[in-house]
């Protein structure tokens, strides 16, 4: 796997990315939630004559409109691509890897509510040699940075799963390595917090 070559992604194509992915997928949320608000009207209105055509009725003007935005027009697609599961070939991660160290936050960089003071310098100094350093999660993104901030730790926090789902990354600093198949992530360079830093 070392013979791969790091891509040319800089940083900000991948926040961009991150950016675009989580609009689509709100986007995605926002008409699953219309469309199950316009049923409940019609299903808890008195009017039973006609149910099931107003409610295919709703269902299709929603996705049309949402084919109108450049949506899936499916229930079942507009579900996935809400989490991240099914998106559209230019929101997709390609095989070229990612430049930057990715370090996971719960048994890494946090264990309990203790930081890894060690592996928070190897970070700074790492972002110091000019490497992007993202700090994610499998987790809540919002309890994790709420967390590190707390502890004085500026880092943005990112999805696993949402944000990074089938990525390939440079190097990823886990507890867990081999659970970022779930994700299905692949890196180039895994490193256990306890080996990494004495």
């Amino acid at each position: 796997m070392s013979s791969v070559r790091v891509g040319d992604w800089c940083e900000s194509s991948v926040l961009e990315k991150v950016a675009a992915r989580r609009a689509f997928m709100q986007r995605c949320a926002t008409y699953v939630e219309e469309l199950i608000s316009t049923w409940r009207k019609i299903l808890d209105s008195r009017k039973r004559k006609d149910q099931d055509r107003l409610l295919a009725d709703a269902e299709q003007k929603l996705l049309r409109r949402a084919a109108k935005e450049g949506l899936p027009t499916t229930l079942g697609s507009l579900k996935e691509g809400r989490d991240g599961t099914s998106l559209p070939a230019q929101l997709r991660w390609t095989e070229k890897p990612i430049r930057g160290v990715f370090c996971d936050v719960d048994g890494t960089l946090l264990s309990g509510n203790s930081l890894n003071f060690a592996l928070v310098q190897h970070l700074r100094g790492r972002e110091a040699d000019g490497l992007p350093v993202f700090i994610w999660t499998g987790g809540s993104r919002e309890d994790a940075e709420k967390r590190l901030r707390q502890l004085g730790l500026d880092w943005l926090v990112y999805s696993k799963e949402r944000d990074f789902l089938g990525a390939t990354v440079e190097e990823a600093i886990d507890d867990l390595l081999h659970e970022l198949g779930r994700y299905q992530i692949s890196f180039l360079r895994g490193s256990h917090p306890s080996k990494l830093v004495k």
